[in-house]
Parts: C-alpha cells; structure tokens; sequence
C-alpha cells in the first residue's frame, strides 16, 4: 500500500435518528452524543448510520453506549464540541487563531486547557487528558481532562517509571490501536471508554525539557497521521505560549 493511500483520508460516521414519525439527520457522532447527554434524544429512538441498510437501536452505537453507562454512574455527563469534518492540512491562518486564544492564557493550566480543547476539536477525539510536570513529584500530574467521566482523574500522577512518559521524554509520540504496553496504558488512563480503537500521546516540550504531554482517545478508529500532525502544531503552538507564560509568572 502506498503512502497516498495510507494518509487518504475516510469520512467519518453520520447518523440518521428517528422517532418513528420524523427522522433527522444525517448528523455527526458528536452532536449525536450532545443531543443524548442534553436529553434532547428520547431513549427509544432509532439510528441508522448513512452506509446502512437497517434501522438499529441507540445503544447499539458504542459511543453511546459508553455515554449511557457513564450516565449512570456519574449523573449529568458534559460532551464537548468536535469538529469531524476537518481533514486538511492546519494553515497559518488556524495557527494564527490558535496562538491568539493562547495568548490571552492567564497560567500554564490555561494554555494547556486551551491545547486540549483544540486537540479535541480537529482530531475528534472524544476523551483527553493534559499530564503537567509536577514540582513535588518526579513525573507528572494531570491537570487538564474533557470528556465523559474524565472528571475524577484530575490530580492523578504519572510516575516516573511510566513506559508513555519515557517516549515523552524521548521527544516521542503515540497513536495507534491499543495493542502495546504504552498504548494499553493510555487507554487505562483515559478512563473506562470500551472498545477504544485509538489512542494517541503527544509531548510538548520547552527549551527542549518535557513540560507536559497531551492524551487523546477514541472509540470509532485509530488516529490517523493526519490527526498527528495537526497535534504537532497544537503542542508547538501551546509550548511557545507555555514558556512565555513560565518567563512571566
């Protein structure tokens, strides 16, 4: 296979949902999963994604099942935004935007938030977490997370015998299927999203020292090179802010 064909990109699901009398759509997997979690999507409606044939039940699309079982150990569950539909390259203009929103960042924990929520935006994650250098400990503390049932594992440590925080600091990245010790790890982390097909972890580094590093997954497919790219861009924009931000504070 080639390399063209390998960074194709592949349209992502749309879904048609339907009460019996009206039908809607077709609509993204994110705002899919926003009309459940503000109720907005009656629990015996149908769905049937664009490709198709048979109208199945909501709880059949994984994420919602993920979404229904965190509703109900954890109440009210917030779905942020994403955008599925962008595939092309970042352009210096969404670079340009991106690093004004940084540049309004009052602290470290600010500019990463802001990080995160980009990352979530262009790559379509559904759950993210920011693991910040922690002065009272040798590896990181997780400072940042979106999500459904992310919440509790703010404060959480990754300790410095971690495999994923040697790639970090080694300058590496991750993105892949769940398949390995470093990605299985991830996946723990990002809390308990069944049949996670893809996880990723991108370092953002200052003055060429490990300062953070930004985790992603997602149920429906793997991250793709694409999406790693994009997450390049974002943690080199959030590293430019984040030293500024350091110098100052």
């Amino acid at each position: 296979m080639t390399p063209e064909l390998l960074l194709r990109p592949i349209p992502p699901p749309l879904w048609f949902v339907s009460n019996g009398d009206k039908t809607v759509g077709p609509v993204s997997t994110n705002l899919l999963l926003r009309g459940i979690a503000a109720d907005r999507v009656p629990n015996d409606c149908m769905v049937r994604e664009r490709s198709w044939r048979d109208w199945r039940a909501l709880d059949s699309v994984r994420e919602v099942a993920a979404l229904r079982r965190d509703q109900s150990r954890y109440g009210q569950v917030h779905v942020p935004r994403a955008r599925y539909h962008y595939h092309g390259p970042r352009t210096d203009v969404g670079l340009a935007l991106l690093k004004k929103r940084l540049h309004w960042a009052k602290n470290p924990t600010e500019a990463l938030c802001i990080g995160l929520t980009q990352a979530l935006k262009e790559t379509g994650a559904l759950v993210g977490a920011v693991h910040k250098c922690h002065s009272e400990t040798r590896g990181l503390a997780t400072v940042v997370v979106m999500g459904p049932g992310m919440h509790r594992h703010v404060g959480r440590v990754v300790h410095a015998d971690d495999p994923v925080l040697d790639l970090a600091e080694a300058g590496q990245s991750l993105f892949r299927k769940p398949d390995d010790v470093p990605s299985m790890i991830v996946q723990g982390r990002l809390g308990e999203l069944p049949a996670c097909s893809g996880v990723a972890m991108m370092p953002i580094r200052c003055a060429g020292r490990l300062f953070a590093m930004i985790e992603l997954g997602r149920p429906d497919h793997a991250f793709r090179m694409g999406d790693m790219r994009r997450l390049v861009h974002i943690a080199g924009a959030v590293a430019e802010r984040f030293e500024t931000v350091m110098n100052v504070s």
